[in-house]
């Protein structure tokens, strides 16, 4: 028993270690859905405290004198953001949920992250692991909609929920300054686009393709109205990077 209650302790103060007092993941449960969802885009606090750094190509010029750590990450590539899953797992002492030729160890990948690179080979979801995991495209809708039928995430009046082109002076914002939608989830519409997987969630997937797109929704604090809109689905390039592409993360809700 006491053995277990050191170890109990050994962990918690590994993962208070890495995200802090004020970092807690705040997850919100889906109704009607097996899964809970992070309520905020991955911020730039949560993302360097789980990767080590933040990516170089986030330029101050597209940032607003907010809280820069409560600014969400952006510049991320769609690999990054699986490996960041598979490490915010194993930090959590859940099982990670991508499987690259094999191992969720991201360590034995030989991928370096912010450099544009590719994977190539196999990428395998595991499907009951209890990890942190990209939404798919229908469950990001899903949760985007909120119960509701309104054109953006919470609200059919844009500026309630986003940052958009129209108001965000072409700078990223604080995360949770706009209104939730009715799931509780901030910045479903606007600030920055997040990445989704796309690729069924029960068979593996070989990466060498270079012209590989996936998708990213939700709009960006560049994008128009109509690309805002929780239907529009818009596909990158997997390599691709932008400082108006970022990604929130979700698990099973057990």
């Amino acid at each position: 028993m006491k053995k277990k209650l050191i170890f109990v302790l050994g962990f918690f103060t590994l993962v208070m270690n890495v995200f802090g007092q004020g970092n807690a993941l705040k997850m919100k449960s889906i109704p009607g859905k097996n899964i809970k969802m992070l309520e905020t885009e991955v911020s730039e606090n949560l993302y360097r405290r789980v990767m080590g750094e933040l990516p170089t190509f986030m330029s101050e010029a597209t940032m607003i004198g907010e809280d820069k750590d409560s600014r969400p990450v952006c510049a991320v590539g769609f690999y990054e953001a699986i490996v960041f899953c598979n490490k915010l797992s194993e930090l959590s002492g859940l099982k990670p949920v991508y499987s690259f030729n094999g191992s969720t160890n991201v360590e034995t990948w030989k991928f370096s992250i912010h450099k544009a690179e590719y994977l190539t080979g196999m990428i395998m979801v595991k499907k009951n692991a209890n990890g942190y995991r990209l939404p798919t495209v229908e469950e990001w809708q899903y949760a985007a909609n909120g119960g509701e039928t309104n054109l953006y995430s919470g609200s059919n009046n844009i500026d309630d929920v986003a940052w958009y082109s129209e108001n965000s002076e072409s700078k990223v914002h604080q995360v949770a300054l706009k209104k939730p939608n009715e799931y509780g989830l901030y910045d479903m519409t606007g600030n920055v686009s997040e990445w989704c997987w796309d690729w069924p969630m029960n068979r593996e997937v070989f990466t060498e393709d270079m012209s590989e797109f996936v998708p990213t929704l939700g709009g960006s604090f560049k994008s128009k109205e109509t690309a805002c809109m929780t239907k529009k689905v818009k596909k990158s390039l997997i390599n691709f990077t932008s400082n108006q592409i970022g990604f929130r993360v979700v698990c099973l809700d057990k």
